[in-house]
């Protein structure tokens, strides 16, 4: 099994959201939020190609998507949170601690957007080289591919002030 971190540069390093891709194939995007250890709230893109959103006693949006396979074309959104500067510490405060994680996606805090959601995290699927599925016109602020061959794990923090739309992220 490999985790990644996605994680919030300010005094110290602030887990954000914990990316863990299965020996089975199976990739799970796992919230860190306070106070929900129990609940392992999560979206999770399976290796049947099911997707979901899961945590204490629920399940969300169950659908089929492409499986996440050496066959998979073009890439698949898992899923996009916004990220608060003034959520940091408040409603996120566990400490990352890099060599639990096989990469850490470094966000510091002065590139989050001052106007609460403007800044997101996606993690994506798919094939080597594809972009990031994010609105046309965000801002990259960091990124991290995992995988050389199909699929990867696409990790992307971004910026939509100024993007086209609504600042929510679409799937191309």
């Amino acid at each position: 099994m490999t985790m990644y971190a996605v994680a919030v540069r300010d005094q110290t390093l602030i887990l954000f959201l914990r990316v863990r891709r299965a020996p089975s194939g199976d990739v799970y995007a796992i919230d860190s939020l306070a106070n929900h250890h129990e609940s392992n709230s999560h979206a999770s893109l399976h290796a049947s190609g099911r997707h979901h959103f899961k945590g204490h006693g629920f399940i969300e949006l169950a659908r089929d998507r492409p499986k996440p396979d050496q066959n998979l074309r073009g890439s698949v959104n898992v899923v996009t949170r916004p990220l608060a500067a003034s959520e940091i510490g408040r409603l996120y405060r566990q400490t990352c601690v890099a060599s639990e994680f096989d990469a850490v996606l470094e966000v510091p805090i002065h590139e989050i957007g001052a106007e609460k959601y403007t800044t997101h995290v996606s993690v994506d699927v798919g094939e080597p080289g594809v972009p990031a599925l994010i609105p046309v016109g965000a801002r990259v602020i960091a990124q991290l591919t995992v995988g050389k061959v199909s699929p990867c794990i696409l990790i992307t923090a971004f910026d939509t002030k100024g993007a086209l739309g609504t600042g929510s992220p679409t799937e191309k």
